[in-house]
């Protein structure tokens, strides 16, 4: 690609590629950024695919256009790691849904088995973080919230939950829920308010009369007065305390796409990382090493980015870790003007560390 150029090194003489160094000599819009992200797919980096991948649709957003390419079918993991080698994805997703046909070019014919549940959390919305952009403090509260989400799907429709970090602003909980997978739009609607605490008395989870203390909630209790019990949530809550902001049309649709973990987020430039328990935002969330050359075109606040404390004032040229640089390049805060980028194929996230990622 014009203005990068590239050297590989291999992990062993038997493996592959473990990183590929990129030397930036002058950064394009759309062709560097492919040019980055194709060196990772080249690499076969880990992805987590659902164990019936056959039956699912798989959907691409394409560098060279802005729409998405969906209705795409895929046999196994090779055919899919082929494809995007050859078309490299700025995002990878794969269908809840399960069909007969997933490849099929509307959703009628494709013969349709049942869907998991998915909940999506974006934490740009007004009023969720308080920093410009969405930092590792916001990241920290919303996979607090996301936490929240899987409880509900454990505790009280009794599937499995899911949690993956979207490689940007956010979460994606999936259910996997037996007794879930034949719901409708209707029912799907109500399971996104009940997570979001809609029209929820909080009052009668924590009943209290005059002069009397009330009895503390238990983690045993059921519905929204043992979880908010489990998670500590206080007596003095409201509703949007004990709730969670989900985008209830992704919830409803059980024709949506979710990301594929593993794959690469273009709006953040990091890697859509499954979690368990725990969420320390770091490196390991992005594929890219090495140091950028940056000139900032919006000042910054100090803040907290994959780990790394940075601030911007507007006309400042520095360097920054690829990483770094690049997330605050996709966010419209600096642009690139050469240095290096190191890519990876493993940042340390896989094995699933903890995770328990069987159906």
């Amino acid at each position: 690609m014009e203005g990068l150029s590239s050297t590989s090194r291999r992990g062993s003489s038997e493996g592959p590629r473990e990183e590929r160094v990129i030397e930036v000599e002058r950064w394009t819009e759309r062709e560097a950024l492919k040019d980055i992200f194709k060196a990772y797919y080249d690499m076969d980096p880990p992805l987590v695919l659902p164990m019936d991948m056959a039956r699912r649709e798989f959907a691409i957003q394409p560098f060279e256009i802005d729409s998405y390419v969906r209705h795409l079918s895929f046999g196994d993991e090779h055919a899919l790691r082929r494809f995007i080698k050859s078309k490299v994805p700025r995002h990878l997703y794969h269908s809840v849904g399960i069909y007969e046909i997933p490849g099929a070019s509307s959703m009628e014919d494709k013969g349709w088995l049942g869907s998991e549940l998915l909940f999506d959390l974006d934490l740009d919305h007004p009023g969720t973080c308080e920093s410009e952009l969405v930092d590792d403090e916001c990241l920290v509260k919303g996979f607090e919230k996301a936490k929240v989400v899987a409880r509900v799907i454990s505790d009280m429709l009794g599937g499995k939950p899911l949690i993956y970090f979207t490689g940007h602003r956010g979460f994606h909980v999936r259910g996997l829920c037996s007794g879930c997978l034949s719901l409708g739009r209707d029912e799907r609607l109500e399971i996104a308010k009940l997570v979001r605490a809609e029209g929820l008395d909080v009052s009668l989870l924590f009943p209290s009369k005059k002069g009397v203390r009330p009895a503390a909630p238990s983690p045993s209790d059921p519905g929204w007065r043992g979880l908010a019990a489990s998670l500590g949530i206080d007596l003095r809550a409201t509703s949007e305390d004990v709730g969670v902001d989900i985008d209830v049309m992704v919830t409803q649709d059980p024709s949506r796409l979710t990301r594929v973990p593993g794959s690469l987020n273009a709006k953040g430039g990091m890697i859509v990382t499954p979690l368990c328990d725990s969420f320390t935002p770091g490196p390991h969330l992005s594929p890219f090493r090495g140091s950028l050359d940056v000139k900032a075109i919006k000042a910054l606040d100090q803040t907290s980015v994959m780990g790394f404390k940075v601030s911007l004032s507007n006309g400042e040229e520095l360097s920054l870790p690829a990483s770094v640089a690049l997330y605050l390049y996709l966010s419209g805060y600096v642009t690139i003007t050469g240095g290096e980028v190191v890519v990876r194929r493993n940042t340390g996230w896989w094995p699933i560390q903890g995770c328990d990622w069987t159906p």
